[in-house]
């Protein structure tokens, strides 16, 4: 008797009434419908390597027009790879007297079986972009969350629902790449959509534009991300202000941030030191006309923010 895991279509077989018909030129054969093919299930729902879809309503087959006889379009689908074995009568059990196509699912490649080294090689490949950095873009045509054009293709992440040991193995790796963000209106959004967990892992975040309307909210999320290592800000912090004035603006906006981060790595000022700021971040008045920080001024700044912290 054929397995049943092999046998994945049947149809009955019976003895024609009269002689088979001739078979005509490929080239007078019907061609394939252009019907909209239609899954044939199992009988108790189980999961099949390979999907089975026919072109029509009902599993019956349907007399051909341009030839004598009986046809029926069938579509074979899977995910892997896998062979038309052949096709025999079964002789016995529940489906006696039908043919089964016998196919065959290639085995899955023992992907974990390869050394962790080259593994990880492969996780690289699939997961980090050429530059290391994800960009992520605000500025969408027709939706408003965030989406990181430039990283690629949507399936590049795809490699961590595959188990949870694969995600375990590779999400250190996600989580090493510069996540970069053209506001800080961009980063409130993603920071309100990955979740806890994921808010948890990032490390390294660049951010173009300090927006006051939203850094104060991002700045609220990211106290969920204890194992930040560096945390830029481009331009925008503060415009027109002495350091000491900056720094109680900017510690009323990331006094949570600051002391969850110094709580979480042992040292009060662990969320000052991870802070870097680009040159036109701080600007002042001078003689009409606004001027870059020096870096006094921006020691002065982080001293004083310091000062603050318990």
């Amino acid at each position: 008797m054929v397995s049943k895991k092999l046998a994945v279509a049947t149809a009955a077989v019976t003895k024609p009434a009269t002689a088979a018909p001739k078979r005509r030129a490929a080239s007078s054969a019907q061609k394939p419908s252009s019907k909209k093919m239609k899954l044939l299930t199992a009988e108790d729902n189980s999961v099949t390597a390979v999907d089975i879809y026919h072109d029509t309503e009902s599993n019956v087959a349907t007399a051909l027009e341009k030839e004598s006889g009986f046809g029926q379009q069938l579509n074979l689908r899977s995910v892997r790879p896998f062979s038309v074995v052949t096709s025999t009568v079964l002789t016995e059990g529940p489906y006696a007297g039908c043919q089964a196509i016998i196919l065959k699912a290639a085995k899955p490649f023992p992907f974990q079986r390869l050394p962790q080294e080259l593994r990880h090689m492969i996780f690289r490949l699939v997961i980090e972009p050429g530059e290391g950095v994800v960009q992520l873009d605000g500025k969408r045509a027709t939706r408003k969350s965030v989406f990181a054009s430039a990283y690629g293709s949507k399936f590049r992440l795809s490699v961590l629902s595959i188990s949870k040991e694969i995600r375990d193995e590779a999400l250190p790796i996600l989580n090493d790449l510069k996540f970069s963000f053209d506001s800080t209106a961009t980063l409130l959004t993603f920071l309100a959509q990955i979740g806890d967990d994921m808010r948890s892992r990032l490390r390294n975040i660049h951010v173009k534009t300090y927006a006051k309307t939203s850094s104060s909210n991002a700045l609220h999320f990211l106290a969920d991300s204890k194992n930040l290592q560096k945390l830029h800000f481009e331009t925008g912090v503060s415009s027109d202000a002495t350091p000491e004035k900056a720094a109680k603006a900017f510690r009323a906006e990331a006094y949570r941030f600051l002391e969850a981060i110094g709580a979480a790595k042992g040292d009060k000022d662990a969320g000052v030191d991870i802070l870097s700021f680009g040159a036109r971040c701080f600007t002042l008045k001078e003689r009409g006309s606004a001027r870059p920080w020096t870096a006094t001024e921006h020691e002065e700044f982080r001293d004083l923010l310091k000062e603050k912290l318990k």
